[in-house]
């Protein structure tokens, strides 16, 4: 793991399944309570050897972080330079507002004092995450359809953008397409193979031969940026 170290933890659960995740640089695995003695340390110790393989085949794919805002920072979504300050003036709800400016954005956001440090700081990453998304959705839109118009021409839905912990993209039977947050943070190319590869599905619900070669026809490096993507799959959330 190139001198990276990760912590585990053993914790008991009542679910019937064992399972070992990542996150966080700490991994976890949990042990039904039903589980005592020989059989517990045998699984444990299995669990263990398969995430010590999973991280060496994928050597970066759990080092990154999701992307939050815990106080006042410089973000650049969509590489656009966007400044997230704090309203010295609190208010009785939360809110913000998006100023633009010299080829930047500013985010003002005000929360209520009542909060606590807890609360406060939630609060203050789900108020910056929402105004980042309002700020950056034309543009997103810009180059989804750009995209379109120049591969596929077909209707597209309503595009929004959500954070998840499990996919980069979707899009459904009435064609919303639908982007993770973290891709409005990730190289040019990878948010480009990622629309590609949700708008391929409009004419290839599965992942078919056809589909895979619809996608290459637009991208032809997609094996490696569907790599990347998944060797950053700790970015989503």
């Amino acid at each position: 793991m190139s001198g990276t170290h990760f912590r585990v933890f053993v914790v008991d659960s009542r679910n019937r399944h064992s399972y070992a995740r990542i996150r966080d640089s700490a991994a976890i695995i949990s042990v039904p309570v039903r589980l005592r003695g020989e059989e517990r340390e045998e699984t444990v110790k299995y669990l263990r050897l398969r995430l010590e393989r999973l991280l060496h085949k994928h050597p970066n794919r759990f080092l990154g972080r999701r992307i939050e805002f815990r106080g006042e920072c410089v973000s650049r979504p969509l590489g656009i330079l966007t400044s997230i300050i704090k309203d010295k003036e609190p208010s009785r709800k939360p809110n913000y507002s998006i100023a633009d400016r010299e080829g930047s954005k500013e985010v003002m956001i005000s929360l209520p004092t009542s909060l606590n440090i807890q609360e406060y700081t939630e609060a203050f990453n789900a108020i910056a995450t929402r105004a980042v998304i309002e700020s950056s959705i034309e543009r997103l839109s810009d180059t989804i359809r750009l995209i379109d118009a120049e591969h596929f021409r077909e209707r597209i839905g309503r595009i929004s953008i959500r954070r998840s912990k499990s996919v980069w993209g979707s899009i459904s039977h009435n064609r919303d397409l639908t982007l993770n947050f973290s891709l409005l943070y990730v190289p040019k190319e990878m948010l480009e193979y990622v629309i590609v590869h949700e708008l391929s599905h409009i004419r290839n619900r599965g992942h078919d031969r056809r589909f895979w070669e619809s996608v290459g026809k637009v991208i032809p490096d997609y094996k490696e940026r569907r790599a990347w993507l998944r060797e950053h799959s700790s970015l989503m959330g």
